[in-house]
């Protein structure tokens, strides 16, 4: 979608239907390098997404992730995030940023999407249940046999 009427449209066409909307696109699916946790997870992905498009709207439900790569990117030295959680995600956006143009929006995280009345905010919360959905596919999924050996 293009704009927030197409968005709209989409929401109110697909909400009700067990069809993923086609304007709602997985950018990346990775494991995560290093320490496993869901900061790092959600940092490494708004991190690539950055670094792989460098510019457009990123719409996460983690308010953590939107607030260090504020940092991040508004520092102007690594000191700055020196001593924040997962310093060298933060550390390769800096050093790329005067390439990053992204927005980062926050969406409510796991939401009944049938609940939703607004539809810009439906349309994000799709959105943000299609992503969820695909994360947790790569944690079932995605280098099985590496993480059974690593467990």
């Amino acid at each position: 979608c293009e704009n927030d009427v197409q968005r709209i449209h989409a929401a109110e066409a697909y909400a009700n239907s067990n069809m993923t909307c086609p304007c709602l696109q997985i950018a990346t699916v990775a494991r995560t390098q290093g320490e496993q946790d869901i900061l790092r997870a959600e940092m490494q992905a708004v991190a690539a997404i950055m670094l792989q498009f460098g510019e457009g709207v990123i719409h996460t439900d983690s308010q953590s992730t939107i607030d260090y790569m504020c940092l991040a990117l508004s520092a102007n030295t690594p000191w700055e995030f020196a001593a924040c959680e997962h310093m060298d995600i933060l550390y390769k956006v800096w050093s790329h940023k005067q390439h990053v143009h992204n927005t980062l929006a926050k969406v409510k995280a796991h939401v009944d999407v049938n609940q939703v009345q607004e539809p810009l905010t439906k349309y994000w919360s799709m959105g943000n249940a299609l992503v969820n959905d695909s994360a947790k596919n790569a944690c079932q999924y995605l280098h099985t046999p590496l993480v059974k050996e690593l467990e």
